[in-house]
């Protein structure tokens, strides 16, 4: 159970996002299909099969995205899908996506987990290096994390 002294890593709204794009989905597909039986354009048939196949890309994408909170001996991350949790003694650090900047890679011992920065510290760190940011991120949780196991 997730305590009230957690720590939050990242934006705390990825399963809002994630229930957000499977409703937009699902309106979208249904708008499209009812366009094509109604009207009987071919180009519709198309256009809803292509928007399939996008949110369907985009919410393999956003499946990837974890909440993550942490506090002094365990990692909380989840998601609309799953709810996994890792002891703060596998943690070996963060990193930074190369293609996206906003997107960062947890790594534990065995498994890797990916969440989004929040768009408070996105634009709060606007001017500062994307590796500056990460050197900080990382010295400032192996610090709470040592310090709480003391």
């Amino acid at each position: 159970m997730i305590d009230k002294a957690t720590k939050i890593l990242g934006d705390n709204k990825i399963i809002w996002y994630q229930q957000l794009l499977i409703f937009f989905g699902v309106i979208s597909v249904l708008i499209f299909s009812i366009a094509t039986i109604t009207t009987r354009n071919v180009n519709y048939l198309f256009l809803t099969i292509i928007l399939i196949i996008f949110f369907l890309l985009l919410l393999v994408l956003y499946s990837k995205l974890y909440n993550i909170d942490y506090d002094k001996d365990r990692f909380y991350l989840r998601n609309l899908f799953n709810k996994n949790e890792q002891r703060s003694s596998e943690f070996i650090e963060i990193k930074s996506s190369l293609i996206i900047p906003f997107i960062y890679a947890i790594h534990f011992r065995d498994k890797k987990y990916y969440f989004m920065k929040s768009s408070k510290e996105y634009y709060k760190n606007l001017f500062k290096s994307n590796c500056q940011y990460v050197k900080e991120l990382n010295e400032k949780i192996k610090n709470e994390i040592n310090s709480e196991n003391k």
